[in-house]
């Protein structure tokens, strides 16, 4: 609970800002590019990156399935950023704070990168993959210099790089979804039409999946989604009653038309809140 303890802290000093008022910073000068920042700022500064690392390592550890704890952490750096964003007015708190923001950010898509690295097919590809799209390193470097510093400047964490590195990171989600599905479809035709059965020459498995695209009311299904619930596109609710099959993910219900039969309630009603 400590990093939930810091970011009470955090609070705590953001609300007392007003009345105990803001450390006077050092001045610059106007032509020096740098910015002064407030000994308040510095201060949350430091407790906001704290938090930040908390959140990165959950997400780590969370995965792509399971993430109730990480949204704690995210709300938490929600409303810590609302509460500095009423309480500063110098332009070097306020480009501070963007600085924060954008650590933040980059530590999410380092998430991503970590999730995306555990794909690779050997350890040495999975040490190397990403080391440079991952911006986060430097990210946190430069504001943990600038809390230490008290003076802002403007460094390599920008938003356009922040920008170029994702462009790149989404084209790799892609490449990651396109492969689950890939291999969901192997398994459902297997399943179907046997083990030596492809589900290009699995006609059933393009009927079943097809089924996926012909729901009310109509919507977009994302190919994470698609490759989640394939293997349970021939199920019913009977064959989840009497256990010949698991239950499927509740969000299937979105895809899988027979999973929206209310007999399925009562059984996730029983499973255990995130």
């Amino acid at each position: 609970m400590k990093t939930i303890s810091g970011a009470i802290t955090a609070f705590a000093l953001v609300l007392s800002v007003t009345a105990l008022g803001q450390h006077p910073p050092t001045k610059s000068s106007p032509d020096s590019g740098t910015k002064p920042v407030s000994h308040y700022m510095r201060e949350v500064g430091l407790l906001y990156l704290e938090d930040v690392e908390s959140m990165l390592a959950q997400l780590r550890k969370d995965g792509p399935t399971d993430d109730s704890l990480s949204r704690i952490y995210i709300r938490s750096l929600d409303g810590l950023e609302d509460r500095i964003e009423i309480n500063i007015n110098s332009s070097g708190d306020k480009r501070y704070l963007e600085l924060l923001k954008r650590t933040r950010s980059a530590a999410e898509r380092s998430a991503i990168i970590s999730t995306l690295a555990g794909r690779q097919k050997t350890a040495i590809e999975a040490m190397d993959f990403g080391t440079d799209l991952d911006m986060y390193p430097e990210c946190h470097a430069q504001a943990w210099s600038v809390a230490k510093s008290g003076v802002f400047k403007a460094g390599n964490c920008t938003e356009e790089k922040l920008s170029q590195k994702w462009r790149v990171i989404s084209d790799e989600q892609s490449k990651a979804a396109e492969a689950d599905l890939a291999e969901a479809r192997e398994h459902l035709a297997h399943t179907i039409c046997g083990n030596r059965a492809t589900y290009e020459t699995c006609d059933d498995a393009h009927i079943l999946e097809g089924g996926l695209h012909h729901k009310s009311p109509p919507q977009t299904i994302s190919a994470e989604l698609r490759a989640k619930c394939l293997p349970f596109a021939d199920g019913s609710v009977d064959k989840v009653l009497t256990k010949t099959m698991p239950l499927p993910p509740k969000e299937c219900r979105d895809a899988l038309s027979w999973m929206r039969d209310n007999r399925l309630d009562a059984l996730y009603n029983e499973q255990p809140q995130q």
